[in-house]
């Protein structure tokens, strides 16, 4: 590798969330490897069966961890009484429900808005109303989920609008208006 080996790279990232599988001719880099959480360490010439194998062992490793993630991420509203839980890459945050005012879809991605500031989750909105569903949460557009108790004025028209109270104002589609204005 021009400017350094695979050890210097690793070192340069500083959040790593993949596996790494060291190839090399020198076996005295295994121990090194190790110590850099090397998931598997192939020696050259590669042999095509032990490579099929390692590649065979990371997505194994990467389906457990995205199994036990999505266990322990899975929001628990019931444990823990008007609180949920946001997924990040370094593991999760706890945001009380109520602080929440309205989350907005970016296709495979929601943007959570509290009074402050602005989470971004890669979670779908379906994902957060499932989650929101036993909290007064309505899903007033195929892009917004609101906080009802965060509505402070509703504007009619053909779907209409809502305003929350941070001034925001958020379009209502017409399919979404029967169920909305039914918390009214």
């Amino acid at each position: 590798m021009p400017f350094g080996n695979a050890f210097d790279l690793l070192e340069k990232v500083t959040d790593r969330d993949f596996e790494t599988v060291f190839v090399t001719a020198y076996n005295q880099y295994a121990m090194e490897a190790l110590n850099q959480h090397a998931a598997y360490y192939l020696m050259k010439p590669i042999n095509i069966d032990e490579l099929i194998k390692a590649v065979a062992y990371v997505q194994e490793i990467m389906e457990k961890e995205a199994v036990l993630e999505n266990k322990v991420i899975q929001p628990k509203l019931k444990a823990i009484e008007g609180k949920i839980t946001l997924p990040q890459r370094d593991g999760f945050q706890v945001l009380n429900v109520t602080d929440i005012l309205y989350c907005q879809a970016d296709d495979n991605y929601t943007h959570i808005y509290l009074v402050n500031k602005k989470i971004l989750v890669s979670k779908t909105l379906k994902y957060f109303e499932e989650a929101l569903s036993d909290f007064a949460f309505a899903r007033i557009h195929k892009s917004y989920l609101v906080n009802v108790n965060e509505v402070v004025k509703y504007r009619k028209g053909k779907g209409g609008s809502v305003v929350i109270s941070n001034g925001k104002e958020l379009l209502v589609s017409a399919s979404r208006k029967k169920e909305f204005l039914a918390y009214f």
